[in-house]
């Protein structure tokens, strides 16, 4: 999710989200109604046909609009009267087709909900008040969650509900669908200017103007809760008999025991085999103990001071030391004051023992982990990217000031880890920008100065294919005086020998980055797997060319996958390879945290609903391996350096959980093996 550009959104929203598809849909399976026919109290009867199936319904508003301006959200209300249980997804958009929201619904048999979908706003004025006061944020207050793809509300043209079902039963049974209609009511436009009290947030770092339950009420509170979960979760192995101590499976198979991890197929399923030899399936987080700072300059009046009693405390001198120029780190002050001077070593050994409490067995990218620290741990490295051009954040391989930056890191990270059992692999980079299409970055580096050294590679490349710049003028159909000459600026400048040309070079660029990364891999950290680069947005829809290459070098390759499902994920290469998802999450905008993070859930029960259904699908997926959450904690309601604001934690910035969602982990995680082999559905 780091560092996720504009573009993707666009390409996700564009192509449309992957949904979890029963068969092909085909004119027999789609209902097609007239929105202008009906009112916000009336009932569509949807007839399930057979035990299992899919059925979608859409419904036209283009000439009559639905006015939507005044709600939060968009509603579907479903009555679930049969015996089936429920899958759906609700789409809504104005006339432009890829400006569009959705959501993701489970229902049980004979139950009733209210499916929302979350309508996102403008983008706000640079000059408007609440970004001059707050900052430029992702989300605001009073629900205003701006984006570039929202439509005009007061003409919503387009909303479909597309139901997957399984029942027991062939007959069919009939569900009614109230026709769509809006909900709660959009708060932010009683609010044109800011007006919230300051400071915004309080000591630590929650939001002042709301209460919500669990809310801390003071400092001393959080103290009380240190000594409890010190007694709770200190030395806390895992519950489930059927783990061994790494959260390997032992009722499983056991394989050869190596002392460290790798990977093996078992039953046309790929799986990690742990160092005792016994099937692994990854089930993780990201940032485990860590957090980040809010900046304040510029906006110190959003933030209080630290109080006397505080700072003439015995851990006054540490939690001033948690505001630095960066800003302030509220979650780590919140530690300090919850566990005193040593709560650097006391707070992992807590997280450990809720980790495995919950039945997590693994510390995702970015997590601060020690050796030998007696749970299964990834490790990322991030070596030095340039830009081509308009192509930012992408590795040129061919310097060799990529290659010694690489090497000294990984050599830095061998000193601490090399030979540790608990390993479970190693990131390199995280969603390189390789583009959107196979050419994005190939005509970036030809219009680099000669003196980049991917550009001569490029020259190279092509001076040892044609021989001679007039063959090349041939082939292309270009007149080069010479290759150094060299500048094309669109892909269709000249033909398709050009283009065959520049996604080869891609290709050349990619494997050589990959085969580089898994040599010094192997070099500094030898036995232990290369994970890959983390592939995300555009790149894993659209870039067979990438994947190939990191499919041909990596040990497991690994997707950050913000979808709300992955049971049809294909990616795009032919090698028989595992995948790992790096990062996922469905976000709540709730209990005073504005944002709702890259997948949205609308209530604590709903991301619950959510994390069990994608993990469901994850874990039944013959490829992938492991899914890690995207993260430990919640960022800050007044945002990270770069804007994001997102309540997507396992625990919020007290170090207080979110019970209905570390249930679902739970529940996961002891349903994992047998779900992951076929024994349970």
């Amino acid at each position: 999710m780091k560092n996720i550009t504009i573009l993707y959104f666009i390409f996700l929203l564009f192509f449309g989200l992957q949904f979890t598809t029963i068969g092909q849909q085909n004119k027999k399976n789609v209902l097609q109604k007239n929105g202008c026919d009906y009112n916000e109290k009336d009932w569509i009867e949807i007839p399930l046909s057979g035990k299992k199936g899919e059925i979608t319904l859409k419904v036209n508003y283009a000439k009559c609009f639905l006015d939507l301006s005044d709600y939060k959200n968009l509603a579907i209300e479903v009555d679930n009267s049969s015996k089936a249980a429920l899958d759906y997804f609700i789409t809504v958009r104005g006339k432009t087709t890829y400006k569009k929201q959705q959501s993701r619904y489970l229902l049980a048999a004979g139950e009733r909900k209210i499916g929302k979908v979350i309508l996102m706003r403008p983008i706000l004025d640079k000059q408007d008040t609440w970004v001059t006061t707050l900052g430029d944020l992702k989300m605001y207050p009073y629900d205003m969650h701006p984006r570039w793809d929202a439509f005009d509300l007061k003409k919503t043209t387009f909303v479909s509900v597309k139901i997957a079902w399984e029942k027991p039963s062939s007959k069919t049974e009939t569900i009614k669908l109230k026709a769509p209609y809006g909900i709660d009511t959009y708060e932010f436009g009683k609010h044109p200017h800011f007006d919230l009290p300051l400071p915004v947030v309080d000591n630590m770092g929650q939001f002042i103007s709301d209460t919500w339950e669990n809310k801390v009420p003071n400092t001393e509170e959080l103290t009380k809760q240190g000594k409890k979960d010190l007694h709770k979760f200190i030395d806390k192995g895992y519950d489930n008999v059927e783990f061994n101590k790494y959260g390997g499976w032992l009722n499983g198979p056991q394989f050869g025991a190596t002392g460290h991890f790798y990977v093996k197929k078992y039953n046309d399923k790929w799986f990690f085999i742990d160092p005792e030899g016994f099937l692994f399936w990854s089930i993780g987080v990201t940032g485990v103990n860590g957090g980040s700072a809010t900046p304040t300059q510029g906006r110190k009046e959003l933030f209080p001071t630290l109080t006397e009693n505080e700072l003439s405390s015995n851990i006054g001198s540490l939690l001033k030391e948690a505001e630095t120029w960066k800003g302030i780190d509220f979650h780590s002050r919140n530690l300090i004051r919850k566990y005193g001077l040593d709560w650097k070593t006391t707070h992992p050994k807590v997280s450990l023992g809720r980790m495995h409490t919950w039945g997590m067995n693994t510390y995702g990218a970015w997590s601060q982990v020690t050796k030998g620290q007696k749970m299964p741990y990834t490790l990322i490295v991030h070596p030095n990217v340039v830009n081509f051009g308009k192509a930012d954040k992408v590795p040129d391989p061919f310097s060799e000031e990529f290659k010694e930056d690489l090497s000294r890191r990984l050599k830095m990270m061998a000193n601490k880890y090399k030979g540790d059992e608990w390993n479970l692999g190693v990131f390199v980079q995280n969603e390189i920008h390789w583009g959107k299409t196979h050419h994005t970055v190939p005509l970036a580096v030809l219009n680099s100065p000669n003196s980049v050294a991917a550009k001569k590679e490029m020259l190279k490349f092509l001076g040892k294919k044609y021989t001679s710049i007039d063959n090349l003028n041939k082939e292309w159909g270009s007149s080069f005086t010479s290759f150094e000459t060299i500048k094309v600026r669109t892909i269709n400048k000249y033909n398709d020998t050009f283009k065959t040309d520049m996604h080869d070079f891609l290709r050349h660029h990619a494997e050589t980055f990959y085969r580089l990364s898994k040599e010094l891999v192997e070099e500094y950290m030898p036995g232990h797997l290369y994970l890959g680069s983390r592939i995300h947005g555009q790149i894993m829809e659209k870039n067979s060319i990438v994947q190939e290459a990191a499919a041909k070098y990596c040990d497991v390759v690994s997707f950050n996958i913000y979808r709300y499902s992955v049971s049809d994920f294909k990616p795009l290469f032919n090698a028989d390879k595992p995948v790992i998802i790096g990062e996922f999450h469905f976000g709540v905008a709730s209990k005073g945290v504005w944002g709702d993070g890259l997948q949205n859930a609308t209530s604590d029960e709903h991301q619950a609903d959510l994390y069990k259904a994608y993990m469901k699908g994850a874990m039944e997926h013959e490829k992938i391996i492991g899914a890690h959450w995207f993260q430990w904690v919640d960022q800050l309601t007044t945002g990270r350096k770069d804007g994001e604001n997102y309540r997507i934690g396992l625990v919020d910035i007290t170090d207080q959980p979110f019970d209905q969602l570390t249930n679902a982990v739970k529940y996961t995680s002891d349903t994992l093996y047998e779900t992951r082999v076929g024994l349970k559905q």
